[in-house]
């Protein structure tokens, strides 16, 4: 039977052997820990770092984009309007410009109440022809006026010819002309009206050309 000294002095090896295999253990558990970390814990931080690096660049991309669409719609816009919209050729058109009102008033009513002159229609109505792309042939509508070249320009909204703004506009490829009003000499408002018409190419050739003498008048304001 072990006396009570054997009994102390085993277990007191016992208390020595199990603190050295805590000691063990506890190293263990902390070089294995570091040495994890410094394998497993610095990739996923930099992984954590990309992730959040390549989100950033993607933000900063999708805002460069949305910046940049609305100029781009609205260049795409400017460009179908223009196309939409192109500035024809009224060449070969023949017409014939009267005068409809006088200071407001219907003109024939105006020259028989003696309000307007009386050849007002006569001899202020025109006929001619667009025969280029930048001149107009034009006389008055009786033979007795020369016919002589006046030059004209065209834009998306007017017809400019003898100082007029003459306001078009092209309708199942025909050219339609609202009225527009001007001054004459005296400051009468006139109100005019130009119209298309087939014969004017042929009947305007027929009037005697216009000579180194004036003549009878070209376009009236």
């Amino acid at each position: 039977m072990p006396t009570r000294g054997a009994i102390r002095r085993r277990r007191s090896r016992l208390r020595v052997t199990l603190s050295v295999v805590l000691v063990v253990v506890g190293m263990l558990v902390v070089f294995g820990g570091g040495w994890w970390y410094m394998n497993h814990g610095t990739h996923m931080a930099t992984s954590h770092v990309a992730q959040s690096s390549r989100a950033l660049q993607s933000k900063k991309v999708s805002q460069t984009r949305r910046k940049v669409h609305p100029a781009a719609r609205g260049a795409a816009k400017v460009s179908q309007s223009q196309a939409a919209t192109p500035i024809p050729s009224v060449v070969g058109i023949g017409f014939r410009i009267m005068p409809i009102l006088f200071n407001g008033e219907d003109i024939d009513a105006a020259m028989d109440a003696g309000r307007a002159p009386q050849n007002s229609v006569h001899d202020g109505g025109r006929l001619g022809y667009f025969k280029t792309a930048s001149t107009a042939r034009i006389s008055g509508v009786p033979g007795y006026f020369y016919v002589h070249s006046e030059p004209y320009s065209i834009d998306k909204q007017f017809i400019h010819l003898n100082g007029w703004n003459i306001p078009y506009k092209v309708v199942d490829g025909q050219l339609v002309t609202p009225t527009w009003s001007a001054k004459d000499p005296d400051g009468n408002v006139i109100t005019w009206r130009l119209t298309v018409d087939d014969t004017a190419v042929d009947e305007v050739e027929t009037h005697a050309p216009q000579s180194s003498a004036s003549s009878s008048g070209g376009l009236i304001n």
